[in-house]
């Protein structure tokens, strides 16, 4: 997510000026230290991370959530439902820190770089007020996370966090039921991840984001290693892939975008048309929302990208 990381870093500057605290007139940002209590269930969780408020809700703690940030795209069926029926925030990815304040959660979860002085404040920051801050492991630039790694691990923080461990445990034996229900590799298939802006400048992602992982278990082997956001065309034309991962927007409608309509749009894009892979048809959307998902989406992603390479 790396576009949504720049493009927020910026916003975010200019509306709270570097973070700084001096700026904001709330007097509870200047309270007095107070310490976390570790070993409480939350009661009121901010989630700045739209993949782990449906976890949350896929885990019945919708009564949990007093905030979370709006979907990344539209959310069909009962979960949409539940989803739409939460206290959601104006601001599309991060809250200004005096509103975080004014909602006095107990626990925030978030992405590694909203815990930053030029977004929410560091976790210390909060800690000292008394307020947990809990970074989604797979959103860690330091870490290559995969499925069984750090998104398991998440599993585990939320099912000890919120004493549901029965549940998460259950989660986890589905999703690794599914792994290995899926369709032996008879030859793995070289891909690229790609991101496109439509100004001739692109992001292929690299093993800094679970969708590396996901497509390796797919049976997809990504040449990328090394995340690269906003490069052009000669670089995204140095690879040859087997197979192109499209990370489509949402559509008109803020559904995701059809797989015919994906692969129309890349097919579309003269600065990369000689790419092999684009000229045989050799496309797979995988939609933004389920790249940086955080619960079962993430495994249909998977399975629809096995689907594919196979194809």
């Amino acid at each position: 997510m790396k576009t949504a990381r720049y493009v927020l870093l910026l916003a975010l500057i200019l509306l709270i000026a570097g973070g700084s605290t001096s700026i904001f007139k709330n007097e509870k940002l200047v309270e007095a230290e107070r310490p976390v209590e570790e070993n409480a269930v939350p009661q009121r969780v901010l989630s700045m991370h739209p993949g782990v408020t449906q976890l949350l809700l896929a885990l019945q703690l919708d009564d949990k959530i007093i905030a979370s940030v709006r979907p990344y795209q539209k959310i069909e069926g009962e979960l949409g439902r539940r989803y739409g029926d939460l206290p959601l925030l104006q601001e599309a990815y991060t809250p200004a820190r005096e509103t975080v304040m004014d909602l006095q959660p107990d626990l925030i979860i978030g992405w590694e770089h909203q815990f930053s002085e030029t977004e929410i404040g560091s976790m210390d920051f909060w800690n000292k007020r008394g307020i947990r801050a809990y970074i989604v492991p797979t959103t860690l630039q330091s870490a290559h996370p995969t499925v069984r790694g750090e998104f398991f691990r998440l599993l585990d923080d939320i099912g000890q966090m919120f004493d549901c461990q029965e549940k998460t445990n259950l989660y986890k034996d589905q999703i690794e039921q599914r792994i290995n229900a899926l369709p032996p590799v008879k030859e793995r298939k070289k891909v690229i991840i790609l991101q496109s802006y439509g100004n001739g400048k692109y992001t292929l992602y690299g093993n800094s984001y679970l969708i590396d992982d996901i497509a390796r278990l797919a049976g997809g082997d990504n040449l990328v290693k090394n995340t690269a956001s906003f490069v052009s065309a000669e670089q995204v034309l140095a690879y040859d892939p087997d197979f192109i991962l499209f990370v489509s927007y949402p559509g008109a409608d803020g559904g995701s975008m059809k797989d015919e309509q994906a692969k129309e749009k890349l097919q579309q894009d003269k600065e990369i048309k000689s790419l092999p892979a684009l000229k045989n048809d050799k496309i797979i959307n995988v939609p933004f929302a389920q790249v940086n998902g955080a619960d079962l989406s993430s495994i249909d992603l998977m399975e629809k990208i096995a689907t594919g390479l196979r194809d």
